[in-house]
């Protein structure tokens, strides 16, 4: 990952996604299509920096120059309802007339103009976005994952609310059944996609996992040791990938291998409703 104005950025083969600070803990992310340089923005709730880091991209990639910032270089993907997610959403509709604003049919998104339902997909340029309805967070919550179709392994995971980097979103509107069903649809993506989650809640969530395997997991160590050193530079631990999510993630181990982690949670129950529901009422 490298450093850019507005930014840390990612790059895949066939796009970039650009990591764009928000409010006190979130992010939101800019995805650019290398071929058509068309844009996606994903959870707008401070408009100012994700209209700085849109106006840059289009300064840098246009051929003409003084180009202007318009509806027709991006569209926006709120992935659930609440505030620090979609917030902007009517701001920025009303900066730029006739804007794209994606997201879930199953509540009500701020400025919405295409409603979507789960296994539905849209395109930004060349890249293909599949959605996936996760409810649990919030009834509607959905998930976006953009890859191109030539390369469905170099792909990204927006996850909002729902899967966190070593952990994953309260259960305000769900159950630990239905978090269950959703990491599950997760992990049955390539282990190379990388996860870009809605807020910097890492290091307390690494920190939960090496409780919960009581310091023996050298994995787990390691990368909380990684995302601590990150942190006290003031960089994102974003992205994170889904393998590295399947060998720290509790919650997400708690689906895959429930009988291990109910060992180690000292559960009779070895469910993994049991243990989901163990973790989510443990995890500080």
């Amino acid at each position: 990952m490298s450093s850019a104005a507005g930014g840390f950025v990612k790059e895949f083969r066939h796009f970039s996604v650009r990591i764009v600070p928000v409010l006190k803990d979130n992010y939101s992310y800019l995805i650019a299509c290398h071929a058509t340089m068309l844009a996606g923005v994903v959870d707008v709730s401070e408009v100012k920096p994700v209209v700085a880091a849109l106006t840059e991209h289009v300064h840098r990639t246009s051929s003409a120059a003084g180009t202007a910032l318009s509806a027709s270089h991006f569209a926006v993907l709120s992935t659930h309802k609440h505030w620090d997610h979609s917030g902007g959403n009517e701001a920025i509709a009303k900066a730029f007339p006739g804007l794209a604003i994606y997201g879930g049919a199953e509540e009500p998104i701020p400025g919405r103009t295409v409603a979507l339902a789960d296994a539905q997909s849209f395109s930004i340029g060349e890249l293909r976005v599949d959605v996936m309805l996760t409810p649990c967070h919030t009834s509607g919550h959905v998930l976006y994952h953009v890859y191109h179709p030539t390369a469905k392994d170099d792909g990204a995971l927006f996850t909002g609310d729902t899967l966190f980097v070593g952990g994953i979103g309260a259960f305000f509107e769900g159950n630990a059944s239905m978090m269950i069903s959703a990491l599950e649809r997760v992990s049955r993506l390539p282990d190379t996609t990388y996860i870009f989650p809605g807020h910097e809640y890492t290091v307390n969530f690494l920190k939960f996992a090496a409780d919960v395997t009581k310091g023996t997991d050298a994995t787990v160590n390691a990368t909380l040791a990684h995302y601590q050193a990150l942190r006290a530079q003031n960089l994102p631990t974003v992205p994170s990938t889904l393998a590295t999510e399947k060998a720290t993630n509790v919650f997400m181990r708690g689906v895959l291998h429930p009988d291990a982690m109910a060992s180690l949670l000292s559960l009779s129950d070895k469910s993994r409703e049991s243990v989901m529901q163990k973790l989510y009422d443990t995890c500080p």
